[in-house]
């Protein structure tokens, strides 16, 4: 086996041995030696190209981030049954020909066509009469099939909360 001395790798990157070396590669080989540098410089700076890129696209997604507006979460709660109570008592004080229920629900409903106005005109005054809740018709009838009474309401209440979200942190 044969031993390499430093001395020996350093004289084989001479100019003298190199200046040989380039001599005895005919011109195909050198081309062909030029061509393959020249595609590896063009393929490192396309990659610190797409790593610039990635860099900078990343950085506007941050700041997109950071600029857009925080939304505020809504959520429903359902009216409590002491509230409703104090709804229902005060509804059928205003209108005391009306059959009204509270279950969960405010059933409004009149046995007499000719309460059509007053039927009508109590519905929008349970919305002013509680103003926090948001008020959902879940069934409405008018005619000779509503059962026991000629026109019927079924409306929920659902209280709105707005909450802000926790903000992110990295």
């Amino acid at each position: 086996m044969k031993q390499y001395s430093p001395a020996l790798i350093i004289k084989s990157f001479s100019p003298d041995v190199l200046s040989r070396v380039i001599m005895t590669f005919d011109k195909a080989t050198i081309a062909i030696v030029a061509t393959c540098w020249a595609a590896t410089i063009v393929m490192g700076a396309l990659a610190l190209f797409a790593v610039n890129q990635s860099v900078a696209a990343r950085d506007a997604a941050d700041h997109a981030m950071a600029v857009e507006p925080a939304l505020p979460i809504m959520s429903r709660h359902p009216m409590e049954g002491r509230e409703g109570q104090a709804v229902l008592t005060r509804f059928t004080h205003r209108y005391p020909d009306l059959v009204v229920n509270y279950k969960d629900a405010f059933i409004i409903s009149a046995t007499d066509g000719s309460k059509y106005q007053e039927w009508v005109t109590s519905l929008d005054y349970l919305e002013s009469l509680a103003p926090k809740y948001q008020w959902q018709i879940s069934e409405l009838c008018i005619g000779t099939k509503c059962g026991q009474s000629v026109m019927t309401a079924v409306l929920k209440g659902d209280r709105i909360a707005f909450e802000m979200p926790q903000l992110e942190t990295k």
